[in-house]
C-alpha cells in the first residue's frame, strides 16, 4: 500500500510539473461547447491557441493569481482560478446534499435499512465532507480541464484527427481527461471516502476521532482501504458524467444557439449524473460494503468479486440496486449544483457573463 501511495504521489508531481507552464485557461466550458459547432475541430477553449503562441505570463499582464490577460488582451483564468472554482463548486454541492448521502450509505451497508430521519443522524460526516471536498474539487477540476487542453494539442499536432472522427474524439478526450484526473485525485478522494463513509455509517462519531482511530489501528494504509474498488467505481462514473455533461452542453448550444445559464447548466449536469449513476450503482454498492467494514471485526468480503458474489447469493440482485433511489436523489442534485456553480464561479472570476466566441477550426 505504501508503494501504491508513492506511485500516486510521483504521478501527481510529474503531472503538475508537466502543466506548470500551462497557466492560462479559458473562461469556461461554454467555449468548449462553442468549438463543437466548427466542423473538423476539437472541442477546446480559446486558451489553446494562446498556449501554442507562448505563455500568457510573457505576452500579457497577470491581474491576479486566479486570472491573467492573454496575448489577445482577453482576461482568462489561470490554473489556480480553475482550482478555486472547483473547490467552491465541490464543497458547496457535497455539503448541500449530504443528508441524502447519509441515507444512501446506510442503505448500502450490510443489513442496512432506512435510517431514522433525525438531524443528528443525517448530518453525520458533514464536517468531514466539507473539509475534504475543498482540495478534492480544486485538484479534480484543475487537472481535468488542463489535461483536456494538453490532449487536444497532441491530437491537433498529430494525425489523430485524420484517423478518428471529431464526433468520436471529443467525448473520448473528455472521458480520458476525467479518468486521469480521478486517478490523481484518489490520493485525496479515497481518505475522504473512508472517513466520511465510516462516520455516516456510525463507525466513528466525528472527523477527528475517525482520523485518530484509523491511523492508530490501521496506519496510513487504513485511509486507503477500498482504494481499488473506489477507483473501479469512480473512474467510469466520473468520466461518464463529465463526458455526458460536455456532450449535452454541446447539444444544448446547437439547439438553442446560445450557452446555458447557471440554472440550465445545473439541469444539464443533473441529467448527465443520472445516466452515469444508473450504470454504476452496483459497483458503488460493492465499494460501500467494502469500505464500511468495521476494523478489528470479521470481514465479510475479501475482494470486489467476492462481495458481488455474496451479495447476489445471499440477498439477490436487487440488493445491488437498493440504494439507487437515494443515490439518484443525492448524486443528481449534487452534480447538477456542482457543474452549475463551477460555471458560475468561472464567469465571476473573469468578470464576464456567458457570452461566447467561436474559435477558428484548425
Amino acid at each position: 500500500m505504501n508503494s501504491l501511495l508513492l506511485i500516486i504521489l510521483i504521478a501527481v508531481v510529474i503531472y503538475l510539473d508537466a502543466v506548470s507552464s500551462v497557466t492560462s485557461v479559458g473562461k469556461g466550458s461554454h467555449e468548449k461547447s462553442q468549438m463543437a459547432r466548427s466542423k473538423g475541430s476539437i472541442t477546446m477553449g480559446k486558451h489553446s491557441d494562446d498556449h501554442q503562441q507562448g505563455s500568457p505570463d510573457t505576452t500579457g499582464d497577470r491581474t491576479s493569481i486566479f486570472s491573467t490577460i492573454n496575448a489577445k488582451g482577453e482576461k482568462v483564468l489561470t490554473y489556480y482560478g480553475l482550482m478555486l472554482a472547483g473547490a467552491i463548486a465541490r464543497s458547496v454541492s457535497a455539503t448541500a446534499v449530504h443528508p441524502l448521502n447519509v441515507i444512501k450509505t446506510l442503505l448500502q451497508t450490510k443489513g442496512g435499512g432506512m435510517p431514522e430521519l433525525k438531524w443528528n443522524i443525517l448530518s453525520r460526516g458533514a464536517g468531514s465532507q466539507l473539509i475534504m471536498s475543498i482540495p478534492h474539487g480544486a485538484v479534480s477540476f484543475g487537472v481535468t480541464e488542463t489535461t483536456k487542453i494538453q490532449l487536444c494539442r497532441v491530437a491537433q499536432n498529430s494525425t489523430l484527427l485524420q484517423r478518428v472522427p471529431v464526433r468520436v474524439l471529443n467525448p473520448l478526450l473528455d472521458f480520458v481527461s476525467s479518468s486521469i484526473s480521478t486517478f490523481i485525485c484518489s490520493i485525496i478522494s479515497t481518505p475522504q471516502m473512508v472517513l466520511t463513509d465510516r462516520i455516516m455509517a456510525g463507525v466513528y462519531e466525528h472527523f477527528l476521532q475517525a482520523i485518530y482511530w484509523i491511523y492508530k489501528t490501521e496506519g496510513i494504509a487504513g485511509f486507503y482501504v477500498g482504494w481499488f474498488p473506489a477507483l473501479v467505481q469512480k473512474i467510469p462514473s466520473y468520466a461518464l458524467t463529465w463526458m455526458f455533461f460536455q456532450q449535452l452542453k454541446q447539444a444544448f448550444l446547437v439547439f438553442m444557439d446560445r450557452p446555458g445559464t447557471t440554472f440550465e447548466n445545473t439541469l444539464i449536469g443533473s441529467l448527465a449524473a443520472a445516466g452515469a449513476c444508473c450504470v454504476m450503482i452496483p459497483v458503488d454498492t460493492v465499494k460501500t460494503r467494502i469500505v464500511t467494514q468495521r476494523p478489528g471485526t470479521e470481514r465479510h468480503y475479501s475482494s470486489m468479486v467476492d462481495c458481488f458474489v455474496k451479495i447476489i447469493d445471499t440477498e439477490g440482485v436487487g440488493a445491488l440496486y437498493k440504494a439507487l433511489p437515494p443515490r439518484l436523489m443525492a448524486v443528481v442534485p449534487m452534480i447538477g449544483i456542482q457543474f452549475g456553480v463551477y460555471e458560475l464561479v468561472k464567469r465571476i472570476l473573469v468578470e464576464e457573463g456567458p457570452q461566447q466566441r467561436r474559435l477558428p477550426s484548425r
